[in-house]
């Protein structure tokens, strides 16, 4: 049996984990395949409940909906440091410190 994979980006992920409808098509992609997000997510996921001072019944569910989910790449170093990025920035911004942009090329 061939296991076929669907990456969600930031809104999507955030919206399922917050049961919000989702189009059609995202749901039957989501259904069909085996879900995965970025290290990237993770860490925007991690802001956001800091940035909303989620409480850990919400955080413990976010870890929970997590499970679910194949974090690429497959790495908990890179999962950790995508956690820690994700606290400091939001408790940066928290603080009424700006998130810096920084371009690259």
């Amino acid at each position: 049996m061939t296991v076929s994979y669907v990456v969600l980006d930031t809104d999507v992920a955030s919206n399922a984990f917050k049961h919000r409808e989702l189009p059609g098509p995202i749901v039957a992609a989501i259904v069909a395949n085996r879900a995965c997000i970025t290290f990237v997510t993770l860490g925007e996921l991690t802001k956001w409940a800091v940035r909303r001072q989620w409480g850990p019944a919400y955080r413990r569910r976010l870890d929970a909906w997590l499970t679910k989910v194949i974090v690429l790449p497959i790495s908990d170093e890179i999962n950790d440091v995508a956690r820690v990025w994700g606290e400091l920035a939001g408790h940066a911004q928290n603080r009424g410190r700006p998130a810096r942009r920084t371009r690259c090329g």
